[in-house]
């Protein structure tokens, strides 16, 4: 009751009249204040996720958790396409879990996964990942504190500051604050750890995303699973990649792009195989 409460809540304040009637008179940043401050109030024993069927719950004790969880509705669109493919039989690969949102949802959705593999190289954000993990009690699901990529390495993870929710990590840049991470090309990992192979994959790295393709070429060529993409062009500039490097990669591996849509300065993509291999 309390969290449908506060989900109404938020959409009062963004209700466009009221909250131009609200800064008018100079109580907008208050009450947002007061309003954030209650959820991470009750949040730290968590949230629960409003997505379809999905009965996950969340920590939320930052503003910028706070912000993750407000903009569940922003994810809404992708992540429910991205829920009607699971199966029973599915294995989900999470590239880029961060505090969990896919994994969770898939975890906890009407539907069971097989199995949930994660990968979450930044320490703050990963010691959160297995928090929820715990809370919501989830069985099936392997988390690793370890970044995908084209080749083993260890590289320096942009942070902008140490302290957990505050920042987007990121390989793709350089910033004054950040912390080396272990780098793992995909296909030597799951041929080492003896993964189950993959159903779907859900890639959001913040513009290492090409160089998670390129180190998992073999697994994706042997299992053919459905790819969910999330592409930034500015981050994989950085990187001296274009977009269309990335598009045409997976073009040339027999897929096609059956969704796409773009928010801010993220866009967002479903690739599906041309000849779909069944590993049921």
């Amino acid at each position: 009751m309390l969290n449908n409460l506060l989900i109404s809540l938020r959409k009062v304040m963004i209700n466009l009249k009221i909250k131009k009637f609200l800064e008018t008179i100079g109580l907008y940043d208050y009450i947002k204040n007061i309003y954030r401050s209650f959820i991470i109030f009750i949040g730290k024993n968590g949230l629960r996720l409003k997505i379809q069927d999905v009965s996950a719950k969340i920590i939320v004790s930052n503003p910028i958790e706070v912000s993750i969880w407000q903009s569940l509705c922003n994810e809404g669109e992708f992540l429910q396409k991205f829920l009607s493919k699971i199966n029973h039989h599915t294995v989900f690969y999470d590239i880029g879990t961060h505090i969990g949102l896919y994994a969770l949802s898939a975890a906890k959705y009407k539907i069971t996964p097989k199995f949930i593999y994660c990968w979450e190289p930044e320490p703050f954000i990963f010691k959160r990942l297995q928090e929820n993990i715990n809370l919501n009690r989830i069985e099936r699901i392997l988390p690793f504190s370890v970044a995908l990529g084209s080749e083993n390495s260890i590289i320096e993870m942009s942070t902008r500051t140490g302290e957990l929710g505050y920042f987007t990590p990121t390989l793709a840049i350089k910033s004054s604050k950040s912390t080396p991470v272990q780098v793992v090309k995909g296909d030597d990992w799951v041929y080492k750890k003896k993964l189950h192979l993959p159903s779907i994959i859900k890639i959001d790295v913040e513009g290492y995303e090409f160089n998670v393709l390129k180190g998992l070429e073999a697994t994706i060529r042997q299992s053919k699973p459905i790819i969910f993409l999330e592409i930034h062009p500015a981050f994989l500039k950085e990187l001296g990649i274009e977009k269309e490097q990335v598009l045409t990669f997976l073009r040339e591996m027999d897929y096609k792009i059956t969704f796409s849509s773009s928010r801010g300065k993220q866009e967002h993509y479903i690739f599906e195989p041309l000849n779909k291999k069944s590993l049921d």
